[in-house]
């Protein structure tokens, strides 16, 4: 009985350890994909100012 329950035990470490393992690597993705995100939405921010601007100097053009 202690044999199983010494084997029980030592399965549950490994799984632990590469549960823990496995959510450590997706917080990294999670940092890694936020911050991708926060950049990817200020250039989407910054090309639709541009946008705007080209938008209203082609219509001062086309009125002239």
């Amino acid at each position: 009985m202690i044999e199983v329950e010494s084997k029980y035990k030592a399965e549950l470490g490994r799984l632990r350890k590469k549960y823990e393992q496995q959510l450590t690597e997706y917080e990294t993705q999670l940092d890694t994909l936020t911050r991708s995100n926060s950049e990817l939405g200020r250039a989407n921010k910054a090309l639709a100012a541009r946008v705007k601007v080209y938008a209203t100097l082609k219509l001062l053009i086309t009125f002239k």
